[in-house]
């Protein structure tokens, strides 16, 4: 006759059994016999699950520079500022202090040029010229080839030699003014008018007055 008993026998049940109450017998011989546990061996693995939400964004990776962010910028403004000229007014140029600014397509000597800027309703640059990033854009957008010559500004020491003064009544600071290297140097004592050169880098030469070899570069309020 078979009995059966459910007995606490975890530490005599197989190896690789769990740990659980294990199912025994007696036969009539009052031998145990081993029948089983309640936790059979662990079976494979089951299909996975579903996927989890997407987590929040990462930190942001390393980006550009701030130096080609910057060109970038720059080159939408020159782009914007172009447009604007041309819708606003395509004879002259609108520089980033507020001015505008025109070749005028005669050479002529230095008085005759502030007689044409006056004529086309402004004088020769002043206040864009003592500003090296101003000017640097308006002579990238003015100064091309056809005017290779150089350019009238509105600088001389007409009044007093060596005290150079800007038209619209400024003294120039000597170290600040944008002056080519060696000058101003009043060759042959009649240099008292200043241009700039081309391809110089818009630096400025003192020459003669009367020279008519120059383009008045003028300057007008918005």
């Amino acid at each position: 006759m078979w009995l059966l008993i459910f007995l606490f026998v975890s530490s005599k049940c197989s190896p690789g059994y769990a740990e659980e109450i294990c199912l025994v017998k007696y036969d009539t011989n009052s031998t145990l016999v081993k029948l089983g546990v309640s936790e059979g061996l662990r079976g494979e693995p089951g299909r996975s699950g579903k996927r989890g939400p997407i987590g929040p964004p990462g930190p942001a990776g390393p980006g550009e520079s701030d130096t080609v962010l910057r060109q970038r910028y720059d080159a939408k403004i020159a782009a914007l500022e172009a447009r604007l000229n041309a819708l606003s007014d395509p004879e002259w140029y609108l520089a980033t202090n507020g001015f505008r600014y025109r070749i005028l397509n005669r050479p002529t000597d230095f008085s005759d040029a502030q007689d044409q800027c006056t004529n086309a309703g402004g004088k020769l640059a002043t206040v864009g010229m003592r500003n090296k990033k101003v000017k640097t854009k308006i002579l990238e957008f003015l100064f091309t080839d056809a005017y290779k010559t150089g350019l009238w500004i509105g600088l001389t020491d007409i009044e007093e030699q060596g005290s150079w003064v800007w038209l619209d009544g400024i003294t120039a600071d000597e170290d600040a003014t944008d002056w080519d290297e060696h000058e101003p140097n009043n060759h042959e004592g009649r240099e008292h008018c200043a241009q700039i050169r081309y391809g110089r880098e818009g630096t400025y030469n003192d020459i003669p007055c009367s020279s008519e070899l120059y383009y008045p570069l003028c300057e007008r309020g918005v």
